[in-house]
């Protein structure tokens, strides 16, 4: 899977294909089974917004990072 950057994602608008991104956390926060992440990897400055499922495996893994803490999503 190739890395792609959040500016991309953005002006090509990648809709239905599967992605990676790396990035630092801006912001996490978590509500009844799902964290959501705002994602900056510092090609814009809007943010990518991730979804994690509490079912997932990097739903606790999340639990040990904090804003600021570099992380690679993809999906």
């Amino acid at each position: 899977m190739k890395r792609i950057r959040i500016s991309s994602i953005f002006a090509d608008g990648t809709a239905g294909q599967t992605v990676t991104v790396n990035g630092w956390i801006r912001s996490k926060r978590e509500s009844k089974g799902v964290a959501f992440i705002a994602l900056n990897d510092g090609s814009t400055q809007e943010t990518l917004q991730l979804v994690v499922p509490s079912e997932s495996s990097a739903f606790t893994k999340l639990a040990e990072c904090n804003t600021g803490a570099a992380i690679k999503a993809w999906g």
